[in-house]
């Protein structure tokens, strides 16, 4: 998540603003790697993390997607929804599926996230080529 905020900042207001969210973002990730080692197991303090980073991302890309100021915007935004689903499943422990194999809730949040990288990576890819 430190490196995604400074790219949707780039891609909303331009370079100048997502270099200075970088040094920020990466004080923000140490804290909560600090808060890690005093806290073990906290893993509710990733979860709140991860869904600020990507509601400000969805707001961003949705934005973007209404005004038509980036091609690919609607993908992204897509991808980043999907990857908000994925992130209240895996905090849901009682969560699983069986399809073939017995997928918990972390492994639901995984295949969840390849498809939600997916439709970022297919958004990228327009935003670059049109």
């Amino acid at each position: 998540m430190i490196f995604t905020i400074p790219g949707v900042a780039y891609d909303l207001w331009g370079f100048g603003i997502s270099l200075t969210t970088l040094p920020i973002l990466l004080i923000a990730g140490l804290g909560f790697y600090l808060t890690t080692l005093i806290y073990p197991g906290v893993f509710f303090l990733f979860i709140v993390y991860e869904v600020v980073a990507l509601v400000f991302a969805l707001g961003a890309y949705m934005f973007m997607a209404i005004h038509k100021d980036l091609p690919g915007a609607l993908l992204m935004a897509t991808g980043i929804f999907v990857s908000i689903i994925a992130a209240g499943i895996q905090a849901n422990k009682s969560v699983f599926l069986t399809f073939i194999w017995r997928f918990d809730h972390n492994g639901i949040y995984h295949l969840m996230q390849v498809v939600g990288l997916m439709l970022l990576l297919m958004g990228l890819l327009w935003s670059m080529l049109y």
